[in-house]
């Protein structure tokens, strides 16, 4: 027997439905917000009294289970990075040399939810997007994974960005699917409501048109602890909307001294050198260094308190990250991880910028960017044979600083050779444009991704 069937996949309901039948095709769009402070879905009643709507009922109950229940766990993975890869390259495409944001693991996690109402996941390329072999290895895996997640989750409404980072690692993952009613209720198929409490922490919830906007824009609010003020949806414009947001905090397992952090030199993307402020730190960390053809790279691994960690690629004076082919980032953490199990840990003098960046207004459109990977989340036709998805958004937020790192993203559906030993000490100054990757090492997810070509 499975996984999947041990977790009791609910029991098929294509009939069923919810609400009286849509008369034409109907606009659904996807938000995924990612910020680095996560929420958890266990605590989304925390917003519930101050949303509006009403709750969408179902008979079941979340399917517990954990990583080692997932099929697919390392092809998971694998996917994530792909989908962060496409994420960072669409945002470089137009040569502008600026920053470029991503969360995979929120992008990802709105998709494994979504998909369960698309209407054939498996033709529209959403299988395999995800890493998985079928529906129920997709489904499974991504459960599993977000119960993974969940372990380090907390109430977002005791937490405020300002104050120090905590010491135990924040990482609040949460998932809500509106249905907007425009003259009459809109139908939703109950096998779809059955299916997403099945297998995902998430808040199903009908709302009047008037009061559509503000329950997006609240529920964001609340669920990134205001680090992402709105949604980037319009709710004038759809009659379903799918949130994610994943919140990640926490502290450094060595904390920079702030008296020690200077303005230094930063030559940005565009060969222009800035001062920024740049922190300052020397201690034993996980270091090595790597190449692509001709252009070498160090990366260097800053660990957090606990289970996660920042892993930053510096490619050499003069390439620029997006340079280089867009699945080097999660070579290079791979590379880290085999060298953090050969014990490759030198002294290092680390300079790092601290940095507080975000996407730029109206968020990342993730449309385009699924189609270069051969997916089409357009057809609904599982929540409802009218729906179909008409935007795709993510916004992401991302703060490294003395104490730790606070990020936020929220994405809406509206046998390899030895890591080379720099030796005892080695300098890894970032005063170029670098790479950032904000790593959950108990999954080996990309929780946050940045291409930084201008701290400033």
């Amino acid at each position: 027997m499975s996984a999947a069937d041990h977790a009791s996949r609910p029991a098929s309901a294509a009939h069923g439905r919810v609400g009286p039948g849509a008369s034409r095709r109907t606009m659904l769009l996807l938000s995924a917000v990612a910020a680095s402070a996560l929420a958890g879905c266990s605590h989304l009643s925390r917003g519930r009294a101050a949303l509006g709507g009403t709750e969408l009922t179902s008979d079941q109950t979340r399917a517990g289970l954990s990583l080692s229940q997932a099929p697919d766990l390392k092809a998971a993975v694998g996917a994530c990075d792909a989908l962060g890869a496409a994420l960072l390259s669409a945002q470089l495409a137009d040569g502008a040399h600026a920053n470029a944001l991503a969360s995979p693991a929120s992008l990802a996690l709105n998709l494994a939810a979504v998909s369960l109402g698309a209407t054939d996941p498996a033709a529209q390329g959403l299988d395999g997007l995800l890493g998985a072999k079928d529906e129920d290895a997709r489904s499974t895996t991504w459960s599993a994974i977000q119960s993974a997640l969940l372990v380090h989750d907390g109430d977002v409404a005791d937490f405020d960005p300002a104050d120090r980072a905590p010491e135990h690692p924040l990482l609040h993952v949460a998932d809500q699917i509106v249905i907007i009613d425009r003259g009459r209720p809109a139908e939703i198929a109950q096998e779809f409501v059955d299916n997403v409490r099945h297998w995902f922490s998430a808040d199903l919830r009908r709302v009047g048109a008037d009061e559509a906007q503000d329950v997006l824009d609240t529920w964001v609010d609340q669920n990134t602890a205001g680090l992402i003020k709105s949604s980037a949806l319009q709710a004038d414009q759809l009659q379903v909307a799918m949130q994610n947001v994943v919140l990640f905090a926490a502290q450094w397992e060595k904390l920079f001294d702030e008296d020690a952090t200077a303005e230094a030199d930063f030559t940005r993307a565009d060969g222009k050198v800035v001062r920024v402020q740049t922190m300052r730190q020397t201690s034993a960390m996980v270091c090595t260094e790597g190449s692509t053809g001709a252009v070498t790279w160090k990366v260097l691994r800053v660990p957090y308190s606990e289970d996660f960690a920042l892993d930053i690629v510096l490619p050499q004076q003069g390439t620029l990250p997006e340079a280089l082919p867009a699945d080097t980032w999660a070579a290079a953490s791979a590379l880290l991880d085999e060298a953090q199990d050969e014990g490759i840990f030198p002294e290092v003098n680390l300079t790092l910028p601290r940095i507080d960046l975000s996407t730029p207004t109206g968020g990342v459109d993730v449309l385009p960017v699924l189609g270069s990977l051969g997916a089409d989340i357009r057809p609904m036709g599982r929540i409802n044979p009218e729906f179909e998805t008409t935007a795709y958004r993510q916004q992401v937020r991302l703060i490294v600083r003395e104490d730790g790192t606070v990020a936020a993203a929220v994405s809406e559906h509206g046998g390899a050779a030895a890591a080379p030993n720099p030796g005892p000490t080695t300098d890894f100054h970032v005063d170029h444009p670098y790479v950032l990757r904000l790593r959950d090492l108990s999954t080996g997810l990309a929780l946050f991704e940045a291409v930084v070509n201008d701290p400033s």
